[in-house]
């Protein structure tokens, strides 16, 4: 305590610092990032400003948004305008956005208190400090390259005020005291990626603060007071794959962890949780955080609350030690953060349209094989689930196309939904010659529409979602699936047949009609044995399989490719062919494929073909007539026919008949016919 010289009236100063700092933190600007924790791989309109700028891609044409909160904590708090923006949509590939966010702050007001006495009175005057951190307006912009990536880039315009009072003494020994203001600016900008490699993840990564332009700084006596905010990064993933649900984790630089999720229920009511963890000691629960949202024609309603698990400095004063010794490493969250209620809305005014169906979850039924393409025209490749979300019955129509692989959509019939309920309507695909060109695997982006009527009432709806095409060698181990690479009506197959059976023309005119169709497949066999080599597949029954004419031209192959080109070879000339698939309970890995096909023979003439009936099978063909079946083992080729009839014949009366591998389920049999 110092006391000045004395005057005409006694003078002292008292100065006390008060232990306790008021502040009020304000901004985390999107209720429903709020309620789901991990927002980054999910932004997906104006909040992706702060969370995810390539999530700025997500806009529908024209949004609005605007956004409040309620402190319970602090009740020198009341509910007043936060933040409101705007963002657009352009073409399909870009999108922009701004936001003007006059709530967006972090205020610490520092009490002082003056004592001056003098012989008559005593005048108390507090003159407190006032510290403010702002954010005012923020805009950013967002590029889609391709089907999976998206970048974007925000810019936030940051402010930092300080006002304070400055005292002096006068000649006559009078304090003045003289405000005085400090104002500090910048621009701090974030960059930002959106991938989504496969239709049920989603991956966000962003970079904070990345560029800082410094447009004014603060003095030296007040730089203690500046506003320093770190570079660092954040990265999430998202998953949707679950019924009605998707879940999320984010993660960042500074040890800060969020997990979470939203789960979709009736009527389009929207139910978030999530939990955030603070590693930067040790990993610890920091906050629980509850929402709900949903919608109603072109306005979106979310609602969130969240409740930290410690209150120590978040109910709106601190102490000056830990106000000064704390990293405020941003506006919207850090240690003076406290329970906070959350609202934010959000209009679509892009072509503003009754929405009558909506297309609740898309599933497409594994992954696509390009030799299956009769299959997929006719089986369903998906089903979606539709919900009715008008207040009467709706029929609804679904199409299906993939680009560059369909010449147009495939299309369901039409359904009937109840006002409230959801349906699941299975499509299928139509597919033209263009995926047999697909070479490797790829990915594709494929569009689901739904049309509704009700009424005079018209409406779509539309949903991508990637698929996974394959090669088109490529087969999935299903042998009844094998026959769709048997091309018999292939001109090289016909070329082939044809050349080696007018060869031995002369030779077949001496052979009984009875025992024809044997003699031809022994000959063309012969002839595909003097051409081709076995190569031993370690695959076994999953595997690369060629087309039949490609056996040809490459002379070679394993089982499954010779079992297919023989077969389309017989089938070329009129023959039944069946497949028989071998996957022994002991020795899975020594799975492999042959076939057999039909003479044509009646089970009385089999005699004619050999003595032994342990050499052929008695079964009905596909006419359900009785014949004489030969089996031939393809691995056998280079040993001639005879060789691989008798090792064909061996294993399928060792593999039915003694282990009764056909009543048992481990070997298959599979009628091809003649054709497709």
């Amino acid at each position: 305590m110092n006391f000045l010289p004395p005057t005409r009236i006694g003078l002292a100063l008292f100065w006390m610092l008060m232990s306790t700092v008021m502040s009020n933190a304000q901004h985390l600007s999107s209720a429903r990032a709020i309620g789901m924790g991990g927002y980054t791989a999910f932004a997906d309109g104006l909040d992706a400003l702060d969370w995810n700028p390539a999530g700025l891609i997500g806009l529908k044409d024209w949004d609005l948004e605007g956004g409040n909160f309620l402190s319970p904590a602090n009740t020198g708090h009341s509910l007043t305008f936060q933040l409101a923006g705007i963002g657009k949509k352009f073409l399909e590939t870009a999108s922009g956005g701004f936001r003007i966010s006059p709530g967006i702050s972090l205020d610490f007001d520092v009490p002082s208190t003056f004592t001056i006495e003098d012989s008559s009175r005593t005048v108390v005057n507090k003159f407190d400090k006032k510290i403010s951190y702002s954010e005012p307006y923020a805009l950013g912009a967002a590029y889609r390259f391709g089907d999976e990536i998206s970048l974007g880039f925000s810019i936030h315009r940051f402010e930092n005020h300080v006002t304070d009072t400055r005292f002096a003494v006068d000649s006559n020994s009078v304090i003045q005291s003289t405000p005085i203001e400090y104002s500090a600016s910048s621009f701090l900008a974030d960059l930002g990626v959106l991938w989504m490699p496969q239709a049920s993840y989603r991956v966000g990564i962003v970079a904070k603060n990345i560029v800082q332009i410094i447009d004014s700084r603060l003095p030296d006596e007040a730089q203690q007071y500046s506003l320093t905010l770190p570079r660092y990064a954040r990265a999430g993933v998202g998953y949707t794959g679950i019924d009605r649900a998707v879940v999320s984790l984010d993660g960042d630089t500074k040890k800060q962890f969020r997990v979470g999720g939203e789960w979709a229920g009736p009527s389009g009511l929207m139910i978030r949780g999530g939990l955030y963890l603070d590693g930067s000691a040790s990993l610890s629960a920091d906050a629980i955080t509850v929402g709900i949202g949903g919608s109603y024609l072109p306005v979106k309603l979310d609602l969130s609350y969240l409740k930290f698990f410690s209150e120590t400095d978040r109910r709106g004063s601190a102490s000056v030690s830990t106000f000064q010794s704390s990293d405020i490493a941003g506006v919207e969250y850090n240690p003076f953060t406290g329970d906070r209620l959350s609202m934010t809305a959000r209009v679509n005014l892009g072509g503003i349209k009754t929405t009558l169906a909506q297309i609740e979850r898309l599933d497409i039924n594994g992954e696509i094989f390009p030799a299956l393409q009769p299959v997929y025209a006719y089986r369903p490749l998906g089903r979606a689930i539709i919900r009715n979300a008008a207040k009467k019955k709706i029929e609804v129509k679904l199409s299906f196309f993939v680009d560059n692989l369909m010449d147009s959509p495939t299309e369901t019939k039409s359904y009937d939904i109840q006002p409230g309920d959801t349906l699941g309507i299975p499509f299928c695909a139509v597919f033209s010659d263009s995926i047999r060109s697909v070479r490797s695997l790829s990915i594709r982006n494929a569009e689901l529409t739904v049309a509704a009527r009700a009424d005079e009432e018209d409406s779509g709806e539309r949903r991508q979602n990637r698929i996974l095409i394959h090669g088109r060698n490529d087969w999935n181990g299903d042998i009844n699936l094998l026959r769709y690479f048997v091309t018999p009506d292939d001109s090289e197959v016909i070329r082939f047949t044809r050349t080696y059976l007018n060869h031995y023309k002369a030779l077949l005119d001496t052979v009984p009609s009875v025992l024809s169709n044997m003699a031809r497949a022994k000959i063309i066999f012969n002839e595909f044995a003097v051409q081709l080599l076995y190569v031993n597949d370690p695959k076994k029954s999953e595997d690369f399989v060629q087309y039949p004419s490609e056996t040809l031209r490459l002379r070679g192959g394993d089982c499954d490719d010779l079992s297919v080109c023989y077969s389309a070879l017989l089938a070329s000339i009129g023959l039944s062919t069946a497949f028989i698939d071998v996957v022994p309970p002991d020795r899975p890995d020594d799975a492999h494929v042959y076939l057999m096909f039909d003479t044509g023979i009646s089970p009385g003439d089999a005699p004619l073909l050999s003595d032994n009936p342990k050499r052929y099978v008695i079964r009905g063909n596909d006419r359900g007539v009785e014949s004489v079946w030969v089996p031939v083992e393809s691995t056998a080729i280079t040993k001639g026919f005879e060789e691989a009839w008798k090792a064909g014949a061996q294993e399928y009366y060792n593999d039915v008949e003694v282990k009764l591998g056909l009543i048992k389920g481990w070997v298959h049999v599979v009628d091809l016919g003649t054709v497709n």
